[in-house]
């Protein structure tokens, strides 16, 4: 559950996404919550979900908590959901088929 702490971050979060993750993993996911400190991050494949696990959890972490602190994301868990990932595109490539 967020509090207003948490809120203030999570706003911030979702608008500097791009620019902390970079262009190429922002296509690829979207924050979804922050959860006891815990930001869940939506994945749009099995494939990225592998990727980022294994090459980019700590960087990415470490990205995160320079921007907003390490007492306010404290760890970082990725789920695949690619319908999470789509709902920030663009209309047309949302409808766009698979």
């Amino acid at each position: 559950m967020m509090n207003a702490g948490n809120r203030c971050t999570w706003r911030q979060m979702e608008q500097a996404w791009d620019s902390l993750v970079g262009p190429t993993i922002a296509r690829h996911t979207q924050p979804v919550r922050l959860d006891r400190n815990t930001l869940l991050v939506a994945v749009d494949s099995a494939v990225w979900l592998n990727e980022l696990i294994r090459y980019e959890r700590v960087s990415m972490l470490a990205r995160l908590q320079e921007r907003f602190g390490k007492d306010n994301i404290k760890a970082l868990q990725f789920q695949v959901d690619p319908q999470a990932v789509l709902k920030k595109c663009s209309p047309a490539m949302a409808t766009r088929p698979s």
